[in-house]
């Protein structure tokens, strides 16, 4: 990553620059917010390709889930989205669950959504 060292020679109070720095490094979730915006702009190149059938965007709203297809303009396929099936905190049940919803889906539709599965308790 390049912007750690672009960070360090701003013209700002060391000390500040030393406290994003810290945030940056001990937040895990910063790097979703990174890792979705380069998977937009890769997979928005990807909708170039008009010859081809790439699935180039996957979203859902709670309501909706929705995905585009390269080679077929700005049109979305859409259908009802689920509620996720999972495992639950202690006094937490399906009841509670929300239907499906978030920005996240770019970075499976980019390919690395599942990188965390291998470190998922069973």
């Amino acid at each position: 990553m390049r912007w750690p060292p672009q960070i360090a020679r701003l013209d700002h109070d060391k000390q500040h620059i030393a406290e994003v720095m810290d945030f940056l490094s001990v937040t895990d979730q910063f790097f979703l917010n990174l890792a979705m915006a380069y998977c937009k702009a890769a997979m928005d190149a990807g909708a170039m390709i008009r010859a081809g059938s790439i699935v180039t965007a996957m979203t859902r709203n709670g309501n909706m889930f929705g995905i585009r297809v390269s080679g077929l303009g700005e049109r979305w396929f859409t259908a009802p989205v689920n509620t996720p099936q999972g495992l639950f905190f202690t006094g937490f049940s399906q009841e509670q669950a929300n239907p499906d919803m978030g920005d996240s889906a770019i970075t499976e539709t980019f390919g690395i959504g599942g990188a965390a599965m291998i470190a998922a308790l069973a």
